[in-house]
């Protein structure tokens, strides 16, 4: 029988030759010390490639901490004692388990795949959702306020999703974006039209330089078909953020109006929202200037969409939470938080036409920039302010 090939390499770079011969004892031993607390094994080279199942598959098993591995001894006794074949595959168990397991610790950032977003694991906790009647730039639509748990970790979008990744999507599966005219800024009428059945988030209306700009001009089918394809290409549960993990996500454990305070004058450091640079831009309304008191008082020198993760990112890791582009969540709309969901789950009753969108965007004034605020869009519409960020369940 040919011999496979390969090398383990662990957390902590060691290398290690896998030995022939191995008796089932030996063998044995060796799955318990692989399985002891440790850190995650990352990479394994395998060249016998008639033997092992895809990570995905084996994905499936799970290795307790310091447990034996039941079904590995099954693998043994089915390989006929083949031990050189045997190890690699336990190896390769372990190391799918291993990292399953790392990828539920809080801050870990990882890809499920070559086109997947980076994720970042966000941890289970529990926050005040909505926002104090004393605070100064709210609506009535952030009440009434409630306590919400999240029982288990999740994992959030590290960004928001680029143009280039989901130029991927389309270039795989041939998609055709579903939804109304994309909302634009037109320069010439000084107001947001859909007017241009071109306009798409190919061309939003403004020059994105590159690939890792936000995507624009998405429906929330768009954003429900993207996710869906995530999770055939990577067999895990892609989807998009319910309104209250957004929140949470965004909020990063503060409690004040937005992750860095209550200072909107010190967005520029951590948002691309309307601001000095804003209304230097961006062509006013027509017949009239901009109202620069009605915007951020900082100036960053960028007038539309830029590259995500240009400003800082926010305790747990995320980029963009505010500002950039508004992000599509699963819920229906609904009016104020009477009767919401409290163990963090989406609120699929209400008006379902309509979907909840978070964060405001590149030309979002104070009101309209901070973690409680919320607002609805038609399911169909498409803007080029708006997008989306993935979320995976853990």
């Amino acid at each position: 029988m040919r011999k496979a090939a390969g090398r383990l390499l662990d957390g902590e770079g060691a290398e290690g030759g896998m030995p022939d011969g191995l008796t089932e004892i030996e063998a044995d031993d060796m799955v318990a010390q692989l399985a002891k607390p440790r850190r995650p094994v990352h990479l394994l080279i395998i060249t016998d490639t008639d033997i092992f199942t895809s990570l995905a598959e084996v994905q499936r098993w799970t290795v307790a901490d310091g447990a034996r591995c039941a079904p590995c001894n099954e693998i043994l006794r089915s390989k006929g004692g083949n031990m050189n074949r045997t190890i690699f595959f336990i190896a390769l168990i372990l190391s799918a388990a291993g990292f399953a397991a790392h990828a539920q610790t809080p801050g870990t950032v990882f890809r499920d795949c070559d086109v997947c977003p980076e994720m970042v694991a966000i941890p289970a906790g529990s926050y005040t959702m909505g926002s104090p009647e004393s605070q100064a730039e709210r609506d009535d639509n952030e009440g009434p306020r409630h306590e919400v748990t999240l029982a288990r970790a999740f994992a959030a979008g590290k960004f928001e999703v680029t143009r280039g990744q989901f130029a991927a999507f389309v270039a795989e599966t041939s998609y055709d974006s579903q939804g109304d005219n994309c909302y634009y800024w037109s320069a010439n009428e000084g107001k947001w039209v859909n007017d241009d059945p071109l306009k798409s988030w190919r061309n939003p209306g403004f020059t994105q330089a590159h690939d890792e700009h936000p995507l624009v001009c998405v429906s929330w089918n768009d954003a429900k078909a993207y996710v869906a394809w995530l999770a055939r290409k990577s067999g895990k549960a892609y989807r998009l953020l319910s309104e209250a993990e957004w929140e949470y996500a965004a909020r990063a454990g503060s409690t004040t109006a937005r992750a860095w305070g209550n200072n909107s004058s010190q967005a520029c450091t951590h948002a691309n929202v309307g601001d000095v640079a804003f209304t230097r831009m961006v062509p006013p309304p027509s017949r009239r200037q901009w109202t620069v008191s009605s915007f951020h008082d900082c100036d960053d020198g960028v007038g539309y969409t830029t590259r995500v993760g240009s400003y800082r990112a926010n305790a747990f890791g995320l980029y963009d939470m505010i500002g950039n582009v508004w992000e599509w969540t699963e819920d229906c709309w609904n009016a104020t938080y009477s009767g919401a969901p409290v163990d963090g789950s989406a609120w699929l009753s209400g008006e379902c036409s309509r979907r909840v969108d978070r964060g405001g965007g590149w030309s979002s004034s104070p009101r309209d920039a901070h973690s409680a605020l919320r607002y609805w869009v038609s399911a169909a519409a498409r803007n080029a302010s708006l997008g989306f960020r993935v979320a995976r369940t853990l």
